[in-house]
């Protein structure tokens, strides 16, 4: 959903905003016309529980070795293989199957690897070209 928001006549804000989990969270960023998004917005509805049981739920990125990764923002795998950042209004999809997570990324492709999780805290290892990745994670 792209959206504008008027004040006498003229625009003050836009925005772009994804509801995912059957409308139960809204996810979307928004800022001055024209301009780039700098203000993120990630809502639910009271009565909507995260999932938690395997990759499901709500993770924080708490290191990478993969450039541009957004570490210190949260990760959220949800119902209906849905993934996003929250705040940000574009959703991915996910699979996870015995130890192998897959995030189908729609620019680049889908970005696999294997992880695995213990307590708290997953160690997501991508393969990327020549290279192997390592994601941290935090539950949340």
């Amino acid at each position: 959903i792209r959206f504008t928001l008027y004040e006498n006549g003229a625009a003050t804000t836009e925005g772009k905003l994804v509801l995912v989990s059957d409308g139960n969270v809204l996810t979307g960023e928004y800022g001055e016309p024209h301009g780039d998004y700098d203000h993120r917005i990630n809502m639910k509805n009271p009565n909507y529980t995260y999932p938690s049981d395997g990759i499901k739920g709500r993770w924080l990125m708490k290191s990478s070795t993969v450039s541009g990764s957004p570490v210190g923002q949260v990760l959220v795998f949800g119902n209906n293989d849905e993934f996003y950042i929250e705040g940000d209004p574009h959703v991915e999809t996910y699979t996870y199957s015995g130890n192998t997570l897959t995030i189908n990324l729609t620019e680049d492709g889908p970005m696999s690897g294997t992880l695995s999780i213990s307590g708290n805290t997953a160690t997501y290892l991508l393969n990327m070209g020549d290279q192997t990745a390592t994601i941290v994670l935090e539950r949340q």
